[in-house]
């Protein structure tokens, strides 16, 4: 019986291969929004910690270049970041009022992540 409750409890953990999206902070100020405006504030805080590892990432890659590749990751990080407001502005037109900017912020959140994720894998 404590083999089958051990390997029950082994099949709800996440694959190591799995990355874990959201933070256990935006978790719990998501289960206790009570409001679209507090999810809202959930994400921008969530979009923080993302930027955060982005920027630590982008950090690592440049000082592993050569200066003139390093102007040419700074360079694409800035047309990244244009691509990303874009992409995720847009998302905020698709419907009207508070859901269009929860759907921009997650968006942008992952997103940055993302970007985040393959800095730290090439670099």
């Amino acid at each position: 019986m404590r083999t089958l409750c051990l390997c029950l409890a082994l099949l709800t953990l996440p694959a190591a291969s799995e990355e874990i999206r959201y933070s256990g902070g935006y978790d719990l100020c998501a289960r206790e929004a009570t409001r679209e405006s507090d999810l809202i504030g959930c994400l921008e805080i969530e979009l923080d910690r993302k930027t955060e590892r982005l920027l630590y990432a982008l950090e690592q890659a440049l000082a592993r270049l050569t200066p003139p590749r390093q102007a040419e990751l700074e360079a694409l990080h800035r047309q990244w970041i244009d691509y990303r407001d874009a992409k995720c502005e847009f998302l905020a037109h698709r419907v009207s009022g508070t859901g269009g900017i929860t759907d921009s912020l997650k968006c942008k959140v992952e997103e940055t992540l993302d970007r985040a994720l393959e800095l730290e894998e090439i670099y």
